[in-house]
């Protein structure tokens, strides 16, 4: 390694054994030459460059020796200026202390690395003596006890050298990566006009855009001649009230009856009998409720069964002491054969309900106004059959009595 400005002259005072106080040796003459250097000399000296200086050690003992009985032996020391960015001191040897204390010139040096073959110590400390020349102490020791000591000579930077001829040309290096894009370049002129192309096909239609405002009311409209169908009537005495409107509420079921109950003339089958309930309106069988088509129906099996209960519990029925058909007086406390009665044309035997029988969808359930049957079922296309005294079939369709509310 090539000297450049400077260099170091080391001399190594001796290797101790553990426990061996250092001898006073020619160190001790220079160590006193740099403590009575007068300061002014830091300041007239000038080094420009250490740049990369190697150590020459100048051992005083065998190093094999002090090797073989595990001392301390330093081999060599180089100085790189520009290392850590103050420059730094690499010593290499073996059996060298760790952690060591290293000191310049008796500045302690801060320790980069440390192993028994190689200490690194940075130059930081003493970052001025590039610019101070002369002849400098190097101690490595381990506490208070010192294991190497080192003269170090800091010389003068020399005369430039001449310029070296130029070197051969070397081979070509690899191709670096692609740079970033440059700059857009300013916009050329608009070039002519292109013919027109052919017209594209129509696009899809748009989304439906939002609603707009409400725009004004406009005029009332004249009154209009739809009326409602009159509410069930009540009094404080019956459970048949007749309305006076061709009506009779039921306050037990919450019915309202047609009060003209043969209105619907001769026995019907079943979808017959249902079409025909639903088309009654006011103006019909003594109506003057103001209802409309589709505001009656049939009674269901339920509604006939509460309908008749208490009439049969009381024995309205055939072959009982009241008699049939199994309805009830006004007031509800005896048979409607013993009166009074609201009603009018009352049919005993079959009458339709609305109610399909679950088991058999040809079926439909019916009731028994004489009170012999209660309520059962009949065939929707064929009502009740029975035979003349030749065995002729005869087929008996039901009666219709509609109905509308309820509870």
């Amino acid at each position: 390694m090539g000297l450049s400005g400077a260099f170091l002259r080391v001399m190594v005072s001796g290797s101790l054994t553990s426990g061996e106080v250092m001898k006073p040796t020619a160190v001790t003459t220079v160590t006193r030459r740099l403590s009575e250097a007068p300061a002014e000399r830091y300041k007239t000296m000038r080094f420009r460059d250490i740049g990369m200086v190697t150590a020459l050690l100048a051992l005083l003992s065998s190093g094999a020796v002090a090797h073989t009985a595990g001392l301390p032996v330093v081999t060599s020391a180089t100085v790189d200026s520009t290392a850590g960015g103050f420059g730094q001191v690499t010593i290499v040897g073996q059996n060298l202390p760790v952690p060591p204390v290293v000191a310049l010139g008796g500045t302690a040096l801060g320790v980069v690395s440390a192993s028994p073959t190689q200490i690194v110590a940075s130059l930081q400390n003493v970052a001025g003596i590039k610019d101070l020349p002369g002849d400098y102490l190097l101690a490595i020791s381990k506490g208070s006890i010192p294991y190497a000591v080192f003269v170090v000579t800091v010389g003068a930077a020399g005369p430039a050298g001449p310029t070296g001829p130029t070197g051969a040309k070397g081979d070509r290096g690899d191709t670096g990566p692609q740079g970033l894009p440059g700059a857009t370049g300013p916009a050329g002129p608009t070039g002519a006009a292109g013919i027109n192309g052919l017209n594209g096909a129509p696009g899809f239609a748009g989304p439906t855009g939002p609603s707009g405002p409400a725009g004004p009311a406009g005029p009332t409209g004249p009154a209009g001649t739809a009326t409602h169908a009159a509410p069930p009537c009540f009094d404080n005495a019956n459970r048949y009230v007749d309305c006076g409107n061709g009506t009779v509420t039921d306050t037990v079921t919450g019915l309202i009856w047609l009060k003209k109950a043969d209105c619907f003339q001769g026995g019907r089958f079943y979808a017959d009998s249902n079409q025909a309930a639903a088309g009654l309106a006011a103006g019909e069988c003594g109506l003057t409720d103001g209802s409309s088509a589709g505001d009656w129906r049939l009674p269901t099996k339920t509604e006939w069964e509460a309908t008749i209960a208490h009439a049969v519990a009381l024995g309205c029925k055939y072959l009982s002491p009241g008699g049939y058909p199994s309805l009830t007086n006004n007031p509800g406390t005896g048979c409607l054969s013993a009166g009074p009665t609201s009603f009018t044309g009352v049919r005993s035997f079959f009458h339709w309900s609305s109610s399909a029988h679950e088991g058999n969808p040809h079926w439909a359930w019916s009731v028994d106004l004489v009170g012999s049957y209660g309520s059962g079922y009949l065939d929707k296309v064929s009502g009740l059959v029975t035979y003349d005294d030749a065995l002729n079939p005869i087929v008996w369709g039901a009666n219709v009595w509609p109905v509308r509310g309820g509870q």
